[in-house]
């Protein structure tokens, strides 16, 4: 028998299976939380469910900035508060029973010229951690007035009663008047008086009584604050071509400086020292200059800019004399209340792609993340925003994002090397947050193209993340 030489047969060799690309999602029997697609839905909701406490963030800055508009209110308040002036104005009664209407009243005479000089200085004043800013004031007020303007009237010049005038002048707050002089009118001088004077009763009662017709009206009622007022008489200046005036008055208050234009022509001129003055009112000065923490401004003001005549019937206008006012603000900045506000506003940026960052860290790391820390990190991210917001209130708005940035960056990069086990997707991850966190800051400083650069920047953001999604190999 011969012997079979064949050798026996080899076993079919095994396939060598390739180890799984570092990019690529295998479908092995993970748990249930873990895989990719409940991840990824988790995430979503969990985006979603952070606008809770962004909420309430929202409505605790809200409450801040109002206790701070109160504060600051208060203090102002008792430094004099905001101060208008307006005037002066004369009020002249008349008796003309020829008159088919209204044969007992007053006309009202606005001012041919008024030329104002207000020097100010500004300082600030604290209580607890909010600040106000006040201002002590030196004020120089002159013009003329002039009869022509009462010509047009339906009350000829004999029927007033020049001797029983009654000049006003409109002051918001007489509580910031620190001294005041004598008011200068035609070669004489009156002694102004605030309110509690017996001016005829026209501060105690804003009425006035007139000899022995009983003649009652009202005078300067245009409720526009406090008034000074003192009874002149025209009699001696009745045929003068113009009667010039001129008072003196040191004045504090807070907040804002306000004129109103009552002359035919105003000349207002303001200048001083004010860490960001603001200037406001019917019309823009003509021109202005800001250097350093010094200011100066001046406005031209015509009669044809404003609603009211020079001379009227009565003792009020058709519009207020308020719409026409012309000045300056002096308002403590609230900047770091707006600026967390918007930075609020990106909230849903960061976490988003801090999520993404981190859901792509733990799938090429091959270490599972667990729900309930993407938790964690995310209420990390909204804590940034409540120490942002603590730290504006004590220091600059600049210092307390750096400052709350490095905080959390270096609070969710050690969390993230601890899950992952990882320095390189520790690092990864907050070199992440930083960029994104530079961004929103340079989007906060960016006013005219704020919109446009946010714009651009999630455009590139988004062609990175679709980019490094098309390596991952989703099965």
């Amino acid at each position: 028998m011969e012997e079979n030489n064949i050798p026996p047969a080899m076993p079919p060799e095994m396939p060598v299976t390739p180890p799984p690309s570092p990019l690529q999602v295998t479908s092995d029997n993970r748990p249930f939380a873990d895989r990719p697609g409940i991840k990824i839905l988790f995430i979503v909701l969990l985006s979603l469910a952070l606008f809770i406490p962004q909420a309430f963030i929202y409505a605790l800055i809200s409450e801040r900035e109002g206790r701070s508009t109160s504060a600051k209110f208060e203090i102002g308040a008792s430094y004099g508060g905001m101060q208008s002036i307006t005037g002066p104005v004369l009020t002249i009664p008349y008796c003309y029973p020829e008159a088919k209407a209204d044969p007992i009243g007053v006309v009202t005479l606005l001012p041919a010229e008024l030329n104002v000089e207000a020097g100010i200085n500004t300082q600030t004043l604290s209580r607890g951690m909010y600040d106000a800013e006040v201002y002590d004031s030196d004020i120089r007020i002159a013009g003329q007035f002039t009869f022509d303007y009462l010509k047009g009237l339906p009350v000829p010049m004999s029927a007033l009663r020049l001797d029983q005038a009654v000049v006003t002048i409109g002051v918001e707050g007489l509580k910031g008047i620190q001294s005041l002089s004598e008011f200068a009118f035609g070669g004489k001088e009156y002694e102004l008086e605030g309110e509690g004077a017996s001016a005829y009763g026209v501060i105690d009662t804003d009425w006035i009584g007139y000899g022995d017709d009983d003649v009652v009206v009202a005078v300067c009622d245009d409720n526009d604050g406090k008034r000074l007022a003192a009874v002149v008489d025209l009699t001696s200046v009745a045929d003068s071509a113009s009667i010039p005036y001129s008072f003196d008055m040191s004045l504090k208050g807070a907040d804002m400086l306000m004129f109103t234009p009552v002359g035919k022509r105003n000349v207002i001129k303001m200048s001083g020292k004010s860490t960001d003055p603001s200037f406001s009112g019917m019309v823009l000065p003509v021109s202005r200059e800001i250097s350093g923490d010094s200011f100066s401004a001046e406005w031209l003001v015509s009669s044809i800019n404003r609603g009211y005549p020079q001379a009227f019937m009565g003792s009020k206008p058709l519009y207020s004399y308020s719409e026409s006012r012309v000045g300056t603000k002096f308002l403590t900045s609230s900047g770091n209340y707006q600026l967390s506000d918007r930075t609020l506003k990106y909230a849903i940026l960061v976490i988003v792609l801090t999520f993404i960052s981190v859901f792509f860290s733990e799938i090429v790391a091959h270490r599972p993340i667990h729900i309930l820390q993407y938790l964690l990190i995310g209420l990390a991210l909204v804590l940034f925003y409540v120490l942002m917001f603590s730290l504006s209130e004590h220091v600059s708005f600049g210092l307390a994002y750096i400052l709350a940035a490095i905080m959390i960056i270096t609070m969710i990069g050690l969390y993230i090397l601890g899950a992952l086990k990882s320095r390189k997707f520790a690092a990864i991850v907050s070199g992440v947050l930083t960029v994104i966190y530079l961004y929103v800051y340079v989007l906060l400083n960016l006013e005219s193209y704020a919109l446009l650069s946010g714009a651009i920047g999630l455009f590139i953001v988004l062609s990175v993340v679709m980019y490094i999604s098309l390596k991952i190999k989703w099965k």
